[in-house]
């Protein structure tokens, strides 16, 4: 049995009943070995390769009938960088609702670097969508749907704004006596 990984990403404790046993040992047929991988920070198991076949993907540990020769690699891979997602907005004015690949997320979610999320807000009757906060800088201006690709800690604020009062005006006047002019801010309507 002859066992390894690459010790800058992880380490490999290989036992036969709970006792270490050396790459290169030879053992009896029919021995049930048990593999524990270790992945350093920033690391995580990727797959195992016995006797140059992948196997057991994303599996830290693993235990094996040794009926043969046998060369166990334990392979790991760098973990994605992740940022912090956070978002928010009065939800006396509306909603928001964030999704990845059309999955819901949740606020304070952390979020592989690059991912490309969809934020959607939805005003209450009366109220309309005015901006976004994104890092507390002002973007997006009345858009309801906005989509972000992450690449840093996010934090992400709908905001929203009453809409003003309208008022039906009507008006009238006999032409025959005279004219009416109506007018806002002295322009005729």
């Amino acid at each position: 049995l002859t066992y390894s990984c690459n010790e800058k990403e992880g380490s490999l404790v290989v036992q036969e009943n709970k006792k270490n046993i050396e790459s290169g040992t030879s053992l009896i047929a029919g021995k049930i070995i048990s593999f524990k991988a270790t992945p350093k920070e920033g690391f995580s198991v990727d797959h195992w390769e016995i006797n140059e076949k992948s196997k057991y993907e994303a599996q830290e540990e693993v235990s094996l009938k040794i009926e043969e020769d046998t060369n166990v690699v334990a392979c790991f891979k760098a973990k994605p960088k992740t940022y912090r997602l956070t978002y928010s907005c009065n939800e006396k004015e509306g909603s928001l609702i964030v999704q990845e690949n059309g999955k819901h997320v949740e606020t304070g979610t952390f979020i592989e670097e690059g991912a490309r999320l969809v934020f959607t807000a939805t005003p209450k009757e009366g109220f309309s969508i005015d901006h976004w906060e994104i890092n507390e800088k002002s973007r997006y201006e009345a858009q309801d749907e906005i989509s972000l690709k992450i690449e840093k800690d996010t934090n992400v604020v709908a905001c929203f704004k009453a809409k003003p009062k309208t008022y039906r005006l009507t008006y009238s006047c006999n032409e025959k006596e005279g004219s009416l002019i109506v007018q806002e801010n002295k322009k005729n309507i």
